[in-house]
Formats: structure tokens, C-alpha cells, sequence
């Protein structure tokens, strides 16, 4: 009994750690990140998950409700729509967007991210720094955001992953699986293949520890799990 007390005080006192998984769309990401936060609640930690796209946390989604509330059409709907798109048209708005998405991001991991992990918390970010800097490139590359002092400002404030996940998959299996997914907003194609071939780049980087998620679930998470030295 007091050696099981003992075990199970030593695995409650390991560091809290922050813990990202990117990669393509359909290669188990989420599957993945059910599975870890599992085994890490069985060997004494509690595991809180962050999800974030830039410009769209809680904070900005209720700021975005208010002001169609007070003015309906001043900002287009959510969903794939033609008012949407001829919105976003708009230089101004791009470079006032993709400002309020920056320092957005610097809000949730600079300060919401950093601060959970200083009281303890161990962190699994559905998605990191790289995917957010990404996403911005991809929607408005017209604007070279990657060049911005505001962005390499917030690069050098979110803290550094503990241990950061790449899962990528075959190009046919992207593809395959994104047809059985069937979103309802799904990326066009020229989207899709830049946003491939963009996390592609990322894997080549030497920042990440690459899977491949083509192969079956449990190896993948033995990967991960031998990875985190658990």
C-alpha cells in the first residue's frame, strides 16, 4: 500500500509539459489526442486540450456576435458564402483581419497557453503556432504576414512545445479520406493541394517529430507514447 502511494505521488510531481499535434486534415489527429489524453489521466496527470484557429477563439466570436447585433450586415456570416468572399476581397480588411487574428493567437497561447502551463497544467494543443502562422498564409498570401514584426514578435513569445507531433499521411490517402469525410465547407482544390504540399514543407523542417498516419491507430499512438518517454 505505501509503495503505491509513493508511485502514485512520484507521477502526479512529473513536469507539467505542452504537448502539440499538427498535420493534413484526416490523419487521425483528434483520434490521436483522445487516446493520449487517456493514457496520460493513467499515469497521474490531467491533460486540458486546447483547440485554436487564428481569429476564431471565444473571445473574438462573441465580439463578432455583438457587432452583428448592433450592426447586421456590417460582418458576413459564418459558412461558404458569396458575401463572405467579396468581403474578404478588401485589401483593408484583410491586413485589419489577419491583425486582430495575430494578436488573437498572441492572447491564447503568449498568455492563456503559457499561463495554464506555469500553475501546472499539462497542455495538448490540437494544433499549434505553425498551423495558425500557416492558416493566415494560406487565406491571405497577398499580405506576407510571415514577414510581419507582429508576427515574428509572436513568435518569439508562445512558448516552444515540450514535444510537437507532425501527422502526415500519402497524398492519395489525403485525398481519400477527405471524400469520405465529406465537409460541408471543404477547402477548393488548389486550397487543399497548398495546404498539403505547405505541411509537407513543415515536416522537412527538423521541428517536429513526423508519423505517418496511415498506419493503424494503436501504432501510432505507441509512437507518440514512446516519443514522450512515457
Amino acid at each position: 500500500m505505501t509503495l503505491q502511494v509513493i508511485d502514485l505521488k512520484c507521477r502526479c510531481m512529473v513536469a507539467p509539459m505542452i504537448i502539440s499535434i499538427s498535420g493534413v486534415d484526416c490523419a487521425g489527429k483528434s483520434t490521436q489526442i483522445e487516446l493520449l489524453e487517456a493514457h496520460l489521466r493513467q499515469n497521474g496527470k490531467q491533460p486540458q486540450r486546447m483547440w485554436y484557429r487564428p481569429g476564431y477563439s471565444p473571445e473574438l466570436d462573441s465580439l463578432r456576435a455583438l457587432i452583428r447585433k448592433i450592426r447586421p450586415n456590417a460582418i458576413p456570416t459564418p459558412g461558404d458564402s458569396a458575401q463572405r468572399e467579396k468581403t474578404f476581397s478588401n485589401p483593408k480588411l484583410q491586413k485589419r483581419w489577419a491583425t486582430a487574428a495575430i494578436w488573437d493567437t498572441l492572447l491564447q497561447y503568449a498568455l492563456k497557453l503559457r499561463g495554464l502551463n506555469l500553475i501546472g497544467k499539462t497542455i495538448i494543443c490540437d494544433r499549434y503556432l505553425q498551423d495558425a502562422l500557416l492558416d493566415l498564409e494560406l487565406r491571405f498570401p497577398e499580405l506576407n504576414t510571415r514577414q510581419w514584426k507582429s508576427v515574428k514578435r509572436l513568435k518569439s513569445l508562445c512558448p516552444e512545445p515540450d514535444k510537437a507531433f507532425l501527422l502526415m499521411l500519402p497524398h492519395d490517402v489525403f485525398l481519400e479520406r477527405l471524400i469520405q469525410k465529406n465537409e460541408p465547407f471543404p477547402d477548393a482544390p488548389e486550397m487543399r493541394e497548398r495546404r498539403f504540399l505547405a505541411y509537407q514543407s513543415l515536416a522537412s523542417t527538423g521541428n517536429f517529430i513526423v508519423i505517418n498516419g496511415d498506419r493503424p491507430i494503436a501504432d501510432v499512438q505507441q509512437s507518440i507514447v514512446e516519443a514522450l518517454g512515457q
